[in-house]
C-alpha cells in the first residue's frame, strides 16, 4: 500500500558529517558482503583462505581459532607454533642453528603446515579488521598466481587454481549473488519503515516538450499532458514513482516512443477519463532523453528555508505576508484539492488577476496578484541550449540581477533589476552563457554591462570559487528584446538589440505579458511599433505591420500562465509495506527493476542514447548518498540498496579484472579444454584495469566540474 503525504522526513534528518560517516561505513559494508560471499562459497567448496579482512592496509585486531582475539596479525604466533610442532620442540631452535631450521622449513609442504594447524586446533584463516574500513577481502590459496601453473601453490589440492571449473565459478558469482540478496535486505528494511519520493503524477509540463505536443490515441482533440495527470502506466507497467517515468524516457531509443496511460482529475473547465499516449523522448539538457514533465508539487509552501534563500523571500515575498507552511486552500473562493488546480485556474484566467487564500495556524491571507506569461522553452534554463534560450514567439528577453547574496562580490556593485547588456565579450548574453563564464574566470576578472534606470553602467567583478553571488533570470516585466530567433514573425522588423517593444495594435506594452496579450486581442495583421536602440538615445520609434499563422497564434495560446509564489514543497509518496511479507515481495521487485534498469542504462550508453557524462563515478556517488543519508536512515537503506544492485550487475560485466572477466576466462577454459595462457590472462587484466581508471577518472572530473557548477 503506497501513502501519499505532502510532508518530508525532516524530523529523521541527519546532520552532514553523521551521513558522511554512515555513508562511508555503508558503502564499506556493500563491499565486505561482496567478500563474504567469495569467502563462504571459497570455503563451502574447500578452497583454503588464508584471511578474511574487513578494511585495507595493516590490521588493528586479528581473531584465529587457537589463537584468539590479538592486537596486530596473528600470523607470526600461527608460523611460531606450526614451526614448533613440526621440529618436535615446544620452541623455535636455537638463533645458532637458525640457517639449518629455515632449510627445514622450506620443505614443508602446505599439507604439513595445515595438518600441524589442525593437530594443534589452529584455524587456517585469520579474521582481520583493519585500518581502512572501506569494504573487505578474502586471501584465497592460488588465486594470486591461478596463471602461474608452476607455482606451489597452485599444485595444493586446495589451491583456487586447482578446483574444478564449476567449483571456480561458484566461489567467483558468489559476491554478485550476495550483493544481489543484500540489496534485497536493504529494500524490505526501507519499505518497512518507508521511503518518500514523487508520486507518479504529471507536475509541470514544459512548453513546446514532447509531452505538451504529443495527442491522445484515439481522442484527437486531447492534447498534451496536463499537470494532475495520474499515470497509471509507463509502456504498460504500473509506474511505483516520478521516476519510473524519468529514466523510461532516458532509457527509450532515438525513434521509439513510450507509452503513457494516464487518468485526469475533471475540473475548471478539463473534462475527465482516462487516456493513452504515444511519446517519444527528446534529447534535453546533457543530452539526455526526457518527455518534458516535472515531480508534481503539494498545495502547500515550503515549510524550511534555506538560509541562502530568506533574503529573496523577504525581498520578493514580504509585501505578501505569507508564511513558510501555509497551505493553499482556496483560489477565487473555491476549495483546493491539489496544486495542479493553480495551473488549472491560470489558464482559465487568460492572464487576468486570480486571488489565492493561503491558510496556516495564524489564520488565512488572502493574495491577489496579476499572472505573467511563461515563455516557449523554458527547460533551456541554467543547463540549456544558448541557441534556443526561452522565448515568446521567438522574441527572447534581456537577463537581469532577480538577488544579489550579501558578502558576494557582486554585493553593491550589482542591484536587482539590473539588465544584462554584455558579460566579457558576449554581447546580451543567455543564461547559460553567464553560467559558462563565471565558472570558468577564474581569478580573472569579469566585465558586465548592465543597463540602470536607463543608464549604462559597466561592473567588474572577480568570482569566488567560480560565484559572483548573483541570481539571474529572464526580464519578463520589460519590453526589451536582447535577441529575435530565426522563424519568429518578428523577423520582419529587423530588430538591431536591444529594443524596445512600444505597442502592439495600438496598445502600449511593458512586458512580455503585455505582449502576449495584446497580440491575443489582436485579429489579422498587427501594427507593431518599436525603438531602436535603447531609450534616451533620441532615438525615434519606428512601425511595421507582421501578420502571424495560425500555428504561431495555437502555440501562444499553449503557453502556461506564471504567478510570483514563494516555492511549494514536493509531493511525496510514502513507499511503504504493510507487513512484513509485502515488504519482502516490495523489497525483489524493486531489485529486478533496478538490475533491469541497470542493464537497460549500459546498453543506452553504448548505443549513445545516454551521454557517458551522465555516468557518476566515486565523487557524484559519494554526493548522492550523502544527500540521501542526510533525510534519514531509511533513505540511506535504499540507497545502499541501489548500489548494491548496481554492484552486482556492473561487477559481473564480462570486463577483464571483474568477477565477470574471470568467469568469462572460465568459460573460455572450458571450451578449450585448458586454461587460458598466462600472457594473455595478465594482458587481459592490464587492458581492463587499463580501462577502468580511464572511467573513472573520466566520470570524477566530471562529478567534480559538475559540483563546482552546482
Amino acid at each position: 500500500m503506497f501513502h501519499i503525504a505532502a510532508a518530508t522526513s525532516a524530523d529523521l534528518a541527519i546532520g552532514t558529517p553523521i551521513a558522511i560517516v554512515l555513508l562511508v561505513l555503508g558503502f564499506g559494508f556493500v563491499i565486505f558482503v561482496h567478500e563474504l560471499g567469495h569467502f563462504l562459497a571459497a570455503k563451502a567448496v574447500g578452497i583454503k583462505c588464508s584471511q578474511f579482512a574487513i578494511g585495507f592496509g595493516h590490521a588493528i585486531a586479528c581473531y584465529r581459532k587457537g589463537i584468539g582475539l590479538r592486537v596486530g596479525t596473528t600470523e607470526p604466533e600461527f608460523h611460531r607454533r606450526v614451526h614448533a610442532h613440526l621440529e618436535g620442540r615446544g620452541a623455535l631452535p636455537d638463533p645458532t642453528t637458525g640457517a639449518q631450521a629455515d632449510a627445514a622449513r622450506a620443505t614443508w609442504s602446505p599439507q604439513q603446515i595445515d595438518a600441524a594447524a589442525a593437530e594443534l586446533g589452529l584455524g587456517e584463516t585469520e579474521y582481520r579488521l583493519n585500518w581502512l574500513p572501506l569494504g573487505g577481502y578474502v586471501k584465497m590459496l592460488g588465486q594470486e598466481d591461478a596463471v602461474d601453473q608452476s607455482g606451489v601453490a597452485s599444485q595444493d589440492p586446495r589451491s583456487f587454481s586447482r578446483k574444478p571449473i564449476w567449483a571456480r565459478f561458484i566461489v567467483i558469482s558468489a559476491g554478485v549473488v550476495m550483493n544481489a540478496i543484500f540489496a534485497v535486505v536493504f529494500f524490505v528494511i526501507a519499505f518497512m519503515y518507508g521511503v518518500e519520493f514523487p508520486p507518479a503524477i504529471v507536475g509541470q509540463v514544459l512548453p513546446g516538450s514532447p509531452a505538451a505536443a504529443a495527442v491522445a490515441v484515439d481522442e484527437p482533440t486531447v492534447v498534451g499532458l496536463r499537470p494532475g495527470d495520474r499515470v497509471l502506466s509507463v509502456n504498460g507497467e504500473p509506474p511505483v514513482d516520478f521516476f519510473d517515468i524519468a529514466v523510461t524516457s532516458a532509457l527509450t531509443g532515438r525513434g521509439e516512443a513510450m507509452t503513457l496511460e494516464v487518468e485526469r482529475p475533471g475540473g475548471y473547465g478539463v473534462e475527465g477519463g482516462r487516456y493513452l499516449f504515444r511519446i517519444e523522448p527528446t534529447e534535453g539538457a546533457g543530452r539526455l532523453r526526457a518527455i518534458g514533465v516535472m515531480p508534481p508539487q503539494a498545495p502547500r509552501l515550503l515549510a524550511r528555508v534555506d538560509s541562502n534563500l530568506e533574503s529573496l523571500w523577504r525581498e520578493r515575498f514580504g509585501e505578501m505576508n505569507l508564511r513558510p507552511g501555509m497551505e493553499l486552500t482556496q483560489i477565487e473562493g473555491q476549495p483546493v484539492s491539489g496544486s495542479y488546480e493553480l495551473d488549472r485556474a491560470l489558464r482559465a484566467s487568460r492572464g487576468e488577476p486570480l486571488s489565492l487564500t493561503f491558510t496556516d495556524d495564524a489564520g488565512p491571507v488572502t493574495v491577489t496578484q496579476q499572472p505573467h506569461t511563461a515563455l516557449s522553452a523554458e527547460a533551456a534554463g541554467p543547463s540549456g541550449d544558448s541557441s534556443r534560450p526561452p522565448h515568446l514567439l521567438g522574441l527572447v528577453p534581456p537577463l537581469e540581477v532577480v538577488s544579489v547574496v550579501p558578502g558576494m562580490p557582486a554585493d553593491g556593485k550589482l542591484l536587482s533589476g539590473d539588465l544584462v547588456l554584455k558579460i566579457n565579450s558576449i554581447d546580451l548574453p543567455s543564461w547559460p552563457q553567464v553560467m559558462e563564464v563565471i565558472p570558468n574566470a577564474g581569478d580573472d576578472a569579469v566585465e558586465l554591462l548592465v543597463l540602470r534606470e536607463g543608464k549604462r553602467q559597466t561592473v567588474s567583478l572577480t568570482p569566488r570559487k567560480g560565484k559572483i553571488g548573483v541570481l539571474f533570470d529572464y526580464a519578463l516585466d520589460t519590453n526589451y528584446v536582447a535577441r529575435v530567433l530565426a522563424g519568429s514573425p518578428f523577423v520582419s522588423l529587423e530588430l538591431i538589440t536591444p529594443a524596445r517593444i512600444e505597442s502592439i495594435a495600438g496598445q502600449r506594452v511593458e512586458s512580455y505579458t503585455d505582449i502576449r496579450k495584446a497580440i491575443s486581442q489582436s485579429q489579422g495583421p498587427m501594427e507593431v511599433a518599436y525603438t531602436l536602440p535603447l531609450p534616451g538615445e533620441n532615438a525615434a520609434a519606428e512601425k511595421k505591420v507582421i501578420d502571424l499563422t495560425s500555428e504561431q497564434r495555437e502555440a501562444l495560446a499553449a503557453l502556461p500562465w506564471r504567478l510570483e509564489l514563494p516555492p511549494f514543497q514536493d509531493l511525496q509518496t510514502i513507499q511503504r509495506a504493510d507487513n512484513a511479507v509485502q515488504a519482502v515481495r516490495m523489497g525483489f521487485h524493486k531489485s529486478w527493476v533496478m538490475m533491469i534498469q541497470t542493464y537497460q542504462t549500459l546498453r543506452a550508453l553504448f548505443s549513445a542514447t545516454v551521454p557517458v557524462s551522465e555516468l557518476r563515478g566515486p565523487v557524484g556517488i559519494a554526493d548522492a548518498g550523502t544527500q540521501f543519508a542526510k533525510r534519514g536512515w531509511t533513505y540511506l537503506m535504499f540507497f545502499l540498496a541501489v548500489i548494491s544492485v548496481n554492484l552486482a550487475v556492473l561487477n559481473f560485466l564480462p570486463i577483464p579484472i571483474l568477477d565477470g572477466g574471470l568467469a568469462a576466462l572460465l568459460l573460455a577454459e572450458k571450451a578449450r579444454g585448458r586454461p587460458v595462457p598466462p600472457n594473455v590472462h595478465s594482458a587481459l587484466n592490464l587492458i581492463g584495469a587499463a580501462l577502468l581508471l580511464s572511467l573513472v577518472l573520466f566520470v570524477t572530473y566530471n562529478d567534480i566540474w559538475r559540483l563546482i557548477n552546482s
